[in-house]
């Protein structure tokens, strides 16, 4: 001070006193200490700084909450120093916020206000209203399913509801304003494990279980007999006809036994309570032999079981072809057997004649084998031709192989290690397969002088005497039959030798 006073005292009248930098100033104006808010909702702050030296724009500015650290984000402050910052993302629980501005000499001043987030659940709610215990539905009929959901963040008309049936979706209503979602739906006969379920945007799922019975219209008394048709009622829209009613002589089954009128009318010892299935035929009674006739002779629900006339293993055929149980007219071969009738696939191997043709080798049936065409009969395949699936080899189909080359010259094929002079049917001398044509003859014959008597002229090496032919072609050929002379009559010994051919060659290939 004493400093600061003495250099005052020695500044002239026009002279400006020494000015020192202040820290910004600072004031948090909104929201108040103590404000509460929910979880997620957006929380905005105002507040006014200001400097005596640095504008606004470049003061330094941070939000910090001591629950979690600094808080980013937030508007550049306009000239006259009004700052507006909001956020969405505090978490739940007392936040201290404290609003911190530097300015470029690094001075700091801070203000701060406390506030309250309260934490909302993450998970929707979801509340059946209908069906309650007791409800059932009917068969057929539209039924109205209710719920109710609430959520803390979605809309309620955002919110995803589903309702499902044995973990099958059968509805997806949208909830109205106030949170209930509606759906009518026809279910089947019996009882449904129902679920339905509410998602929100954030992922969360809430659920909740319901158990729903839909009677069938058969397990419904419509003439109030005490007796639905599910319990035997066989007419239900007549009070008189029921299971135990008196059987009386009107020419309705009263009694709902199957029988009308009943009693042994034909005298054959059976009437219709003893199963007496036609009380008009004496030859029809459960006691009767059934026989080829059309008719049920003893009145066990079948007609001609077992005769020719009836498909007694039940695949679709009887003996006769003329089947009182089916329509197909083709004859079954083994009645006995579901497995054996015209309509199956030839299987190989198993002894049985499967599909009732008399032939238990087909092309095609299961189990078969790929059999190639050898049609030279040298036991090699064409891979040509397409082949043909067999339970054993037919005609010229018996050989699994692919290997022959020309399969219309049984001297062809892969094994074959001969030579020959003419081509094997197309031109070709490639009798071994091997995709080319290997000529038998190669060398070239010379002849040399005989030092020792050099009157004469010798074969050196046997061999053509020009350019080597190609197969199936004819050439000279030096051998050993003195092919070789001088070019005089005169001895050798000046002369040089020439070759004097007297025989020929046909050349071999493979």
């Amino acid at each position: 001070m004493l400093l600061f006073a003495l250099w005052s005292c020695t500044v002239g009248s026009d002279t400006k006193l020494g000015i020192y930098n202040q820290p910004p100033a600072v004031s948090i104006v909104s929201p108040v200490s103590g404000s509460e808010y929910d979880e997620g909702e957006v929380v905005e702050f105002s507040a006014v700084i200001g400097d005596d030296f640095t504008a606004p724009g470049d003061l330094g500015i941070t939000w910090q909450s001591d629950l979690q650290g600094e808080l980013v984000g937030g508007d550049l402050p306009t000239d006259e120093g009004q700052l507006l910052w909001s956020t969405a993302n505090l978490l739940p629980g007392e936040h201290i916020i404290t609003l911190v501005v530097f300015d470029e000499e690094n001075e700091a001043t801070q203000d701060t206000t406390q506030i309250s987030i309260t934490d909302l659940p993450d998970i929707p709610e979801i509340r059946i209203v209908q069906p309650i215990s007791g409800d059932y539905g009917i068969e057929d009929e539209y039924y109205t399913f209710i719920v109710e959901v609430y959520d803390g963040f979605d809309p309620l008309n955002e919110l995803i509801v589903t309702f499902s049936n044995q973990n099958e979706v059968f509805c997806q209503p949208v909830p109205d304003s106030t949170g209930r979602a509606a759906c009518d739906a026809i279910l089947d006969a019996g009882d449904h494990d129902l679920l339905f379920t509410v998602s929100n945007s954030n992922g969360f799922t809430a659920e909740a279980q319901g158990f729903f019975v839909v009677r069938s219209t058969l397990d419904i008394d419509n003439d109030g007999d005490n007796y639905t048709e599910n319990q035997g009622d066989c007419d239900d829209t007549n009070s008189t006809v029921y299971p135990g009613a008196e059987e009386v002589e009107n020419g309705y089954d009263d009694d709902c036994n199957g029988l009308i009128d009943e009693g042994d009318d034909d005298g054959d010892g059976y009437n219709e309570e003893q199963l007496d299935c036609n009380d008009n035929d004496p030859t029809v009674n459960p006691g009767a032999v059934e026989v080829a006739n059309g008719i049920d002779d003893n009145c066990n629900g079948l007609i001609d079981e077992n005769t020719e006339n009836y498909d007694d293993d039940g695949d679709g055929y009887c003996e006769s072809g003329n089947c009182v149980n089916t329509t197909n007219s083709a004859q079954d071969c083994n009645d006995a057997d579901i497995l054996v009738s015209p309509s199956e696939t030839e299987i190989c191997g198993d002894g049985i004649d499967n599909n009732c043709n008399n032939d238990q080798n087909e092309l095609n049936a299961v189990n078969c084998t790929e059999y190639y065409r050898d049609y030279d009969g040298d036991n090699y395949g064409d891979p040509n031709y397409s082949t043909e699936c067999w339970c054993s080899p037919v005609g010229d189909f018996d050989v699994t192989n692919n290997l022959d080359c020309y399969d219309y010259n049984s001297l062809a094929n892969p094994n074959q290690s001969g030579y020959f002079s003419t081509h094997r049917g197309d031109f070709s001398f490639d009798y071994n397969c091997q995709d080319g044509e290997e000529l038998l003859y190669t060398t070239t014959g010379t002849c040399y002088k005989d030092l020792g008597l050099s009157e004469y002229c010798r074969v050196d090496t046997v061999g053509w005497s020009g350019a080597t032919p190609s197969c199936g072609q004819s050439g000279d050929i030096l051998d050993d039959d003195g092919d070789c002379e001088c070019s005089s009559n005169w001895t050798c010994l000046w002369n040089d030798c020439v070759f004097e051919p007297d025989s020929s060659l046909v050349q071999e290939c493979r």
